[in-house]
């Protein structure tokens, strides 16, 4: 019974004094622990502030509409147990159609573009009508990288 001890102490000392044994002892912690850390920053909301702009042409719209979300985001802004923002606070802002549309739309992309504007949305003069073919009657929805799967949910009513 002794050399069988004997043997099995050998063993283990020969098996704990390798290096990847001793590498592995000490960096099996630190891959957990940084798995758990950057698990914990990932799934950190972006609650920075997002500016909106509604461009509308039928003039009757802008107004409703920004009301309506203004008052979706702020009742879903913060997560009601802990009153922590779970949610970016969405600000919108109505701004009028110019005659050259091609050269506002432009302006208002690159300001997309550079990180200043969120998104824009533009309502067609004839959106309020029966729905149709004609350009008029739409309601288009511009963002950086299609936007959050929130902002596509609200903008189809959802």
């Amino acid at each position: 019974m002794r050399r069988i001890l004997l043997l099995a102490k050998r063993d283990y000392i020969a098996a704990v004094a390798n290096k990847g044994f001793l590498i592995g002892l000490i960096l099996t912690p630190i891959f957990f622990g940084g798995s758990f850390a950057t698990l914990a920053l990932i799934n950190r909301p972006d609650i920075k502030p997002r500016r909106v702009i509604v461009l509308d042409h039928s003039g009757r719209t802008a107004e409703t509409l920004i009301a309506v979300a203004d008052k979706r985001y702020s009742e879903n802004m913060f997560e009601k147990a802990t009153g922590r923002q779970i949610q970016p606070r969405y600000v919108f802002d109505s701004v009028v159609p110019e005659q050259n549309i091609e050269a506002q739309r432009l302006e208002l992309s690159d300001r997309i573009r550079k990180g200043d504007l969120f998104m824009f949305v533009e309502i067609g003069a004839n959106a309020l009508e029966p729905p149709s073919d004609d350009e008029q009657a739409r309601v288009t929805f511009y963002a950086s990288s299609g936007g959050s799967p929130r902002s596509r949910e609200t903008s189809e009513g959802r």
